[in-house]
């Protein structure tokens, strides 16, 4: 399944090229029109909305998944459990991967994954966050109706990965994906996990 894979505030400025005024004498001159032109007219019409993505060649993923993680530094496969389904307003897949405990991590990781289409860049984003603070924001410009490769953009270098390589989703059929994706470690080692997903 999609893996890992938000959204920014930005704060404006305020004062910026005002900084020398104190604040009354700031807003007498605006107001007089010393500083700044003629405000616009004011806008009434309703904000553009982008079209819903055609999640037509993503449509296998819908539906519930049980995995199999296998990584090759760890010392056996670990079972996880996705959920995927299109979102209320139509605008993102959604999907739900649930990791029970292991040995090497004792505690159940629950994330989450919300993919969409961005029509300005044309391209697939996958943003995902986890109960444990993990993050990532992948990009796809690579995708047939058997595959897609991500590559991620952003992500903490954490958990000894300093390095993610592409990241490949290959749909053997309808009911079976493997997904494979390298990663390097700080002291130059790399390791691969491969993820193999049914549909229940």
């Amino acid at each position: 399944m999609l893996k890992r894979h938000g959204a920014r505030l930005v704060l404006a400025i305020l004062g910026l090229g005002l900084g020398a005024l104190p604040i009354t004498s700031q807003a007498r001159n605006v107001d007089a029109g010393v500083v700044g032109t003629t405000a616009p007219a004011v806008e009434r019409s309703p904000i553009p909305r982008d079209k819903k993505p055609d999640f037509g060649p993503l449509r296998y993923m819908l539906g519930t998944w049980s995995c199999s993680v296998n990584s090759s530094r760890r010392p056996h496969a670990f079972p996880a459990q996705a959920v995927t389904q299109i979102s209320d307003d139509g605008y993102w897949i959604v999907t739900v991967t649930t990791t029970p405990p292991v040995s090497w991590n004792p505690v159940e990781v629950v994330a989450r994954d919300y993919v969409t289409y961005d029509p300005t860049r044309k391209l697939w984003v996958d943003m995902t966050l986890d109960n444990y603070g993990l993050y990532g924001a992948s990009i796809s410009t690579q995708q047939t109706a058997d595959r897609i490769v991500w590559k991620d953009e952003m992500y903490p270098k954490s958990h000894a990965t300093a390095i993610h390589f592409p990241r490949i989703v290959q749909r053997v059929n309808d009911s079976t994906t493997v997904t494979t994706q390298r990663f390097g470690e700080p002291s130059g080692h790399s390791f691969v996990v491969t993820t193999t997903c049914r549909k229940q």
